[in-house]
């Protein structure tokens, strides 16, 4: 739905609500908005079970990091499973190499039983 549901700057859960340009869901592509529906996502991945991830009480809430980084692999994960690709994971996380990418994303499929990269 393009029109406008609410007055500009009113917040509703904590976003701001603007008034979309029009003509806003030209281009949209209803299969890949079906892929990101159906990604599994009810799978709990163990990170701390992976040689490259820590949780630090107070960094990031204590949530698993990337030892080192306050990346969360869940959002390299999830990028790949979207449709980036291994460089353009690098280009968005420069700090990590091809091969804690690669780890990272192998370990989450293997968790989830899914074919590796």
């Amino acid at each position: 739905m393009c029109a406008r549901q609410f007055p500009p700057g009113i917040r509703i859960g904590g976003f701001c609500c603007v008034e979309l340009a029009p003509g806003c869901g030209e281009g949209y592509d209803k299969d890949e908005g079906e892929t990101m529906a159906n990604l599994e996502t009810d799978i709990e991945i163990d990170w701390m079970a992976c040689e490259l991830i820590e949780a630090v009480p107070g960094k990031v809430s204590g949530r698993p990091v990337v030892r080192g980084t306050r990346i969360l692999p869940d959002a390299i994960v999830g990028s790949y499973d979207l449709g980036e690709t291994i460089e353009d994971l690098l280009e968005g996380f420069p700090s990590l190499s091809e091969s804690q990418v690669r780890r990272l994303i192998e370990f989450a499929h293997a968790q989830r039983g899914q074919a590796n990269l």
